[in-house]
């Protein structure tokens, strides 16, 4: 994985998308920019991570569950394994931070977050359960109210992973470390591309790659950005506009 900036790793994805739209339907072209950025599961990989249980028992290390077993409530679902602060407050809103360090880093860079997390009364984060969802980048979760207090957060959390090797979400906005990049969720009554911000945006994408009429990729790959920001998305930055769905 390079350590170029994200919107670069966004860009040539969305490139390679545009080269390949023309031979396939919109939902392949869709799952192929979603799945941008994923590391190969391996033979290798999964006889290092047999089960969901070695996969928990890498990421969090003693000092990390100490502090995760006083301050979070664990749960589990298919995919995930879920942490929600033990105080009452507000629930998390639809704003998430990602945090997304090369495997190899990940074990340094979640205990880090963890105390992070604990400093700014995180509502709530996921991390991936299965060894096959530990090689995406969006396996590390953090939800968040409103915009500020994600912003804050995420400057907090590129602070806490400087020099950690990022491997980086697509399609999200990291101001200021690869590793540590943001997004928001569609209200449901904006949900029909997708449920979550990567869902509606790479299906976004794809829908525009295929009604363009453009001859080559580059000129496919413009046409889908322009439509993207009519919708609503700063696409230099990959962010949502202040437009979008109402959002402050």
């Amino acid at each position: 994985m390079d350590a170029r900036p994200l919107g670069h790793v966004s860009r040539d994805a969305l490139l390679t998308a545009a080269a390949i739209a023309p031979g396939g339907d919109s939902e392949a072209t869709a799952g192929y920019l979603y799945h941008a950025n994923w590391l190969p599961v391996t033979p290798a990989w999964l006889a290092r991570f047999p089960d969901e249980d070695a996969v928990t028992r890498y990421v969090v290390g003693e000092r990390a569950a100490r502090v995760l077993d006083s301050r979070w409530l664990r749960s589990q679902d298919a995919s995930w394994n879920h942490w929600r602060a033990v105080r009452r407050g507000r629930l998390a809103g639809p704003y998430k931070v990602y945090v997304s360090v090369l495997p190899g880093a990940l074990p340094a860079a979640f205990e880090r977050c963890v105390h992070v997390l604990a400093d700014h009364r995180a509502h709530s984060f996921k991390l991936a359960r299965h060894p096959r969802g530990l090689p995406r980048p969006d396996r590390f979760v953090i939800y968040c109210a409103t915009r500020e207090e994600t912003r804050e957060l995420a400057a907090a959390l590129a602070g806490a992973l400087a020099g950690q090797p990022a491997q980086g979400v697509p399609f999200t906005h990291a101001p200021r470390h690869p590793a540590v990049s943001w997004a928001c969720d569609p209200p449901p009554d904006a949900a029909g591309y997708g449920p979550s911000w990567r869902k509606w945006v790479t299906r976004k994408l794809a829908a525009h790659l295929h009604a363009s009429d453009a001859p080559d990729a580059g000129g496919r790959a413009e046409y889908a950005c322009l439509r993207l920001r009519e919708d609503g998305v700063d696409t230099g930055t990959w962010s949502p506009g202040p437009g979008l769905w109402s959002l402050g």
